[in-house]
């Protein structure tokens, strides 16, 4: 029996942070899909296929919260992570409050973040 490989969303408009973040969960065994935007991740056709949600708060348009609040109302119980260069305490409990699992506040620690994921999906 071949075990299914799980996959992760990154969303960010930053090129550089998702390619680091495509190679860290790419060495760490999960297949990666990579978005610049809430609005492009929404679109995608996979989305039901999306084991877990890593998502920046300070995207254009549709932020991070509120994408999180989004998914939220839509009943989806996708496991969110919210990452953010952000130290606004408001800001951080907001994305607590709204249903982030975990927020990592940039520049974060990358093992930190693979084990975050590790938790959320129970492994």
């Amino acid at each position: 029996m071949q075990l299914q490989t799980a996959t992760v969303a990154i969303i960010d408009d930053d090129f550089r942070v998702l390619e680091s973040l495509e190679e860290l969960f790419a060495s760490g065994g999960y297949d990666v899909q990579l978005h610049a935007s809430a609005e492009e991740f929404l679109g995608s056709p996979s989305i039901d296929n999306i084991n877990c949600l890593i998502s920046d708060i300070g995207l254009p348009g549709l932020n991070g919260i509120e994408l999180l609040v989004l998914l939220r109302a839509q009943r989806r119980a996708l496991p969110v992570i919210l990452i953010t260069a952000c130290r606004e305490e408001q800001i951080l409990r907001r994305a607590i409050d709204s249903g982030a699992r975990f927020v990592f506040v940039k520049p974060f620690d990358a093992e930190a973040l693979l084990e975050a994921v590790a938790k959320v999906l129970g492994n």
